[in-house]
């Protein structure tokens, strides 16, 4: 019967390769540094001679591995090489390999300050030619209408450019030589940092009325900028709030004190004094009852079986007369209002580790009645 036995064949040569040429849109360029990886199959092998587009040869060890990594800057556009041949432990080379790569001749691009842009912050681009004798740029700024630009004695040009959204932004540009020699096209991303708050609450305070407390988060994408905020509610009197240090959301506690819609205006401080645009934050406040107890907190655990909880009723809303309170299923009671439109009930949970829910609604004088507050009562195991 016929046999089969497979076995594998190491290239004498060793290969490179570049992976940065396959990212798109290209970033690769003249004078922009270039990483090769150079990789042998070859037993015993120390490292790589290499020669970069006929320059003088250069060695790199491979530390035990079966490649090395390069960098190498190119000086022109179009085809560059690199001659490569594996070093091995007796002293010997492998035969020479020619990895030819092509060059983007797009101009590059680089821009101050360096990093994210900002919404409303200038931003300086300048363009470096790709290919030679480069008279002019034609350029689009995020999407706007091209415009052309002459380059200077150095070959370059410069332009300022300040952003209106944050985001994904772009600058393409593309040289025209005196020749009208036309180079690719770059496109530059560019990410814009937001210059306003981000406000935002992980609860539905719609139903709850005047006397509850609302927690905000205030968020910014000028982490490590940003030292404080500034903020108000409706027309109150402005404060003053940290930033957090831990690249988290600040938290703002923000007693509720007028029904219906509510806005929340903020803007945060820079440790060099800049302030943002305000961010406006509506949020509803409904007019459902305060309540409150010392002995059983809403969803906590506390107290027990047998041991009494006294539970406060107040605002919600003005006007309120009387209160309706009921425990799970159980009867509806009525309890009159003070004249501070409080009021104030007793009630003992008849077991241990249970949960029960007080429901209260207020009552006003002309007759309507507020929505209705559920809250938790944990009764522990007691003492």
């Amino acid at each position: 019967m016929e046999a089969y036995y497979q076995f594998d064949v190491i290239d004498t040569r060793p290969s490179a390769y570049a992976n940065e040429l396959n990212i798109s849109p290209r970033i690769d360029g003249v004078g922009v540094p270039l990483s090769i990886e150079l990789e042998s199959q070859l037993p015993n092998l120390t490292g790589f001679a290499y020669r970069f587009d006929g320059g003088p040869e250069q060695t790199v060890s491979n530390d035990g591995n079966p490649y090395a990594l390069i960098t190498v800057t190119p000086t022109h556009a179009g085809d560059n090489t690199v001659v490569l041949e594996a070093l091995l432990s007796d002293g010997t080379r492998s035969p020479a390999t020619t990895y030819t790569f092509g060059i983007w001749s797009g101009p590059v691009v680089t821009h101050t300050p360096e990093g994210s842009g900002t919404v409303g912050r200038p931003a300086t681009f300048t363009f470096h030619p790709g290919l030679p004798d480069v008279a002019s740029y034609r350029y689009s700024l995020n999407g706007a209408d091209e415009e052309t630009i002459a380059a200077g004695p150095d070959a370059t040009a410069t332009v300022t450019y300040t952003p209106t959204s944050w985001g994904y932004n772009d600058v393409r540009v593309t040289s025209v030589g005196a020749d009208g020699t036309e180079s690719d096209l770059r496109i530059e991303p560019f990410d814009v940092r937001d210059n306003k708050v981000d406000v935002y609450s992980t609860y539905d305070w719609s139903r709850k009325g005047i006397g509850w407390t609302g927690y905000f988060f205030f968020y910014t994408q000028l982490f490590g900028e940003v030292t404080e905020y500034h903020y108000r509610v409706n027309d109150g009197p402005e404060q003053v709030l940290p930033a957090s240090t831990d690249g988290m959301s600040t938290q703002v506690a923000v007693p509720f004190d007028r029904n219906g819609t509510n806005t929340l205006h903020v803007q945060s401080r820079t440790s060099g004094g800049e302030l943002s645009p305000v961010t406006d934050f509506d949020f509803e406040v409904g007019n459902a009852p305060y309540v409150v107890s010392a002995q059983y907190p809403d969803g906590t655990w506390s107290g027990g079986g047998g041991v009494p909880g006294t539970f406060e009723f107040s605002g919600g809303t003005p006007g309120i007369v009387s209160f309706t309170w009921q425990i799970d299923d159980g009867p509806s009671t009525v309890v009159p209002a003070d004249s501070n439109g409080t009021a104030s009930i007793t009630y003992t949970p008849p077991h241990n580790n249970e949960s029960h829910t007080l429901y209260v609604t207020g009552h006003k004088a002309d007759g309507t009645d507020t929505d209705a507050t559920s809250y938790d009562v944990y009764a522990s195991a007691g003492a």
